[in-house]
């Protein structure tokens, strides 16, 4: 999905395969002074799926769901790690805040953080995460290219935060590619 742009106002991140979902993304020019949470969220997708704050399994679509079974509740510090699945395949982790027990977890529940890593993700059937045109396997080159160089680089994780807030909106872990991305 990397590579030069014809016209920098479009990038086509369309997937070629019959046996892969076909979506069209929503890029952008990196912004000179940074990203806010609005226009980061603007062009980020999960699995074809805009995604859209608060996110919780419930906005991303009928095809999300929690593995119940890897659910676990930190009771004392209120927040539950789980399994999120597309399809029924493994997309990756998830972070949710502000829980008490297993009982406070559904479908719109706000999720904190999701890390969907390429070693781990199962899914085949789509681009399991797209960010301004950037998935797996992108170069460093492609991550200034889309995303500009407004981020910290700490040993190869890669961390994007809103002008703002200064919060961490996304971190990109890199070895010679994207190989783990945590929204």
């Amino acid at each position: 999905v990397c590579g030069c742009r014809k016209d920098k106002s479009t990038k086509d991140t369309s997937q070629s395969s019959s046996s892969v979902e076909k979506t069209d993304f929503k890029t952008m020019e990196p912004p000179v002074d940074g990203w806010t949470n609005q226009e980061f969220f603007d062009i980020s997708y999960i699995c074809g799926k805009k995604i859209n704050l608060p996110a919780t399994l419930d906005s991303l679509g009928s095809n999300f769901e929690f593995d119940k079974k890897s659910i676990e509740v930190n009771e004392e510090k209120q927040y539950a790690k789980a399994d999120v699945l597309y399809k029924g395949d493994f997309l990756g982790k998830v972070r949710i805040d502000n829980v008490d027990n297993i009982d406070d977890i559904n479908k719109n529940t706000p999720l904190t953080s999701l890390l969907i890593d390429s070693n781990l993700c199962e899914v085949k059937s789509c681009t399991p995460v797209v960010i301004n045109g950037l998935t797996f396997g992108d170069s460093y080159d492609s991550i200034l290219e889309t995303m500009g160089n407004s981020f910290e680089d700490k040993n190869g994780i890669c961390d994007f935060k809103d002008v703002k807030s200064e919060r961490i909106v996304c971190k990109l872990s890199i070895k010679k590619e994207v190989i783990d991305i945590i929204i």
